[in-house]
């Protein structure tokens, strides 16, 4: 809709409530979200065929929407009602999407009212079949993606989250002339942006040693710091 399609009295509302965000990815994404969502209202527009971006609103099933007593309902959509769903179809290389490549970080995205996102979780999990997953096979299925998928903040070296991406946190660093405290917080950035760079660039699988070393090196440098300190 075009600005000047739009009535002079009009009125848009904007709604500043919290919003839980949930991610399905994979080959049996859509088939997850029919099984969970089987009783929600308005499910069969999920076997349409969609583009990258779509936006699906459902009626959230009854066993989800049992919210507190101050969720607010002055505006009957997802972003304030408990009661609905917004899926956001995540094709980013639809182009491509026959290829076995983009199956792992192709999905949905789930908006949902707070007062549901944990329910709803677990149900993809319990009664989904879903697994949960963590930074390191999210950063593999974009990489692994035909072509690559950007990474953030990794790919985005202009940013100041890019940048202390690719400093390791040195970008932060101070001295010990300006206090104990000041150290401890700059080494704990360093040691976050390591381990993150560790999750995205690094080894994978099931037994991750590199991740793992990573941790470990930290953790006996924490302990040595503390040492010093007695």
């Amino acid at each position: 809709i075009l600005p000047t399609d739009l009535d002079t009295n009009y009125k848009v509302s904007l709604s500043t409530a919290p919003l839980a965000l949930l991610r399905i990815r994979g080959r049996a994404s859509t088939s997850t979200l029919r099984e969970v969502l089987r009783q929600a209202e308005n499910v069969g527009l999920l076997d349409n065929d969609v583009n990258h971006g779509a936006l699906i609103e459902l009626g959230a099933p009854p066993s989800l929407t049992v919210a507190p007593n101050n969720v607010t309902k002055s505006i009957p959509n997802a972003f304030t009602n408990p009661s609905s769903i917004l899926l956001k179809s995540h094709q980013p290389n639809q182009s491509y999407q026959h290829l076995p490549h983009n199956l792992a970080s192709s999905g949905w995205d789930i908006l949902c009212h707070t007062s549901i996102g944990s329910s709803l979780f677990q149900s993809f999990v319990n009664n989904g079949g879903a697994c949960a997953i963590g930074l390191v096979e999210d950063a593999r299925a974009h990489l692994e993606a035909y072509p690559p998928l950007l990474i953030f903040p990794r790919d985005y070296p202009d940013t100041e989250e890019g940048k202390a991406y690719w400093e390791g946190g040195t970008s932060v660093a101070v001295t010990k002339k300006e206090g104990d405290e000041d150290v401890k917080q700059s080494m704990a950035t360093w040691k976050d942006w390591a381990v993150i760079r560790t999750c995205v660039d690094g080894s994978w699988g099931r037994i991750n040693t590199q991740l793992k070393r990573t941790v470990r090196h930290w953790k006996e440098h924490e302990g040595l710091e503390r040492k010093k300190a007695k």
